[in-house]
C-alpha cells in the first residue's frame, strides 16, 4: 500500500457512488411533504371599540393582551393562540391559503353577568360593522365583509328568552358543526411563498363599542408544504 493511501472496509458504502449522496439526504426539497394544516391567529378586541386590528403580527412566544379563564391580560402567546413562530412569515414552508373562518370568543358568558345577554348584539356589531383584507407583500387580496365569514366558535341559534336580569340564554352553542360551509372557501386559492410577507387586517367603521372584550380568531385554512 502507497504511503498515505487509505482503504475502506468493506462494509462501509461507498460515498463516491453515483446519487449516493441524494439517498442520505435528511431532506429532500425535490420532494416536499403536504399537509392540511391551517394557520391561525388570535387578537384581542376591546370593549372601547377600535378602528383596526391587524393578524399575524404577533408570534408565538411574544405578549398580547387576550382573554384567557374570563379575564384580559397581557400574555405570552402558545398554540391556543397562534402557530406562526415567527411575525408575518413562513420561513421554510410554502402555504395554500383555501379557505377563511373567523371565531368571536366573549370575555365571559357566565348567566348571572350583564353582559351575557349583549352577546349576540356584540357579535351582530362585530360582523356587520367590519371588513378584512388580505395582504400578500404589499398587495391587498380577497377584501370580505366579514359577515362573509362563517365562525366555528360562535353561539349557533342562540337567543334571549327575557329582557329580565339575569338572562336567559338559550343556544346550540358548539365549536362547528364540521360542514365545509364553516369556511368562506376561495375558488382561486393564494399562495404565500417562504419569506414572503403576509398579514391579515380588519377594519371597522366608526367607533363599534360591546358589553364586553372579545377575542377574535382568524384561521386561514389550507395546504402546508414543507420540505421531505
Amino acid at each position: 500500500m502507497a504511503l498515505g493511501q487509505i482503504t475502506t472496509p468493506a462494509s462501509v458504502p461507498s460515498a463516491g457512488t453515483s446519487g449516493a449522496f441524494n439517498l442520505y439526504r435528511t431532506q429532500q426539497p425535490g420532494n416536499p411533504e403536504d399537509l392540511w394544516q391551517p394557520i391561525y391567529d388570535r387578537v384581542n378586541y376591546p370593549a372601547a371599540g377600535i378602528f383596526e386590528l391587524s393578524f399575524f403580527a404577533i408570534p408565538l412566544g411574544q405578549s398580547a393582551t387576550l382573554i384567557t379563564a374570563g379575564a384580559a391580560a397581557a400574555k405570552a402567546k402558545t398554540r391556543r393562540d397562534t402557530n406562526l413562530e415567527q411575525s408575518g412569515i413562513i420561513p421554510d414552508k410554502q402555504f395554500l391559503v383555501q379557505g377563511i373562518s373567523m371565531t368571536l370568543i366573549p370575555l365571559q358568558q357566565a348567566v348571572a353577568t350583564a353582559g351575557t345577554g349583549s352577546i349576540l348584539d356584540d357579535q351582530a356589531k362585530l360582523i356587520f360593522g367590519g371588513f378584512m383584507e388580505i395582504y400578500l407583500g404589499d398587495k391587498p387580496y380577497e377584501v370580505l365583509g366579514l359577515d362573509l365569514l362563517p365562525g366555528t366558535g360562535i353561539l349557533r341559534g342562540a337567543v334571549a328568552t327575557t329582557t329580565a336580569t339575569p338572562f336567559v340564554m338559550a343556544s346550540g352553542g358548539g365549536s362547528g358543526s364540521g360542514s365545509a360551509a364553516d369556511a368562506y372557501w376561495l375558488k382561486i386559492p393564494l399562495t404565500i411563498d417562504p419569506m414572503q410577507n403576509f398579514r391579515v387586517r380588519m377594519q371597522w367603521d366608526g367607533v363599534v363599542s360591546l358589553a364586553q372584550t372579545f377575542d377574535i380568531k382568524l384561521t386561514l385554512h389550507g395546504t402546508m408544504r414543507r420540505p421531505g
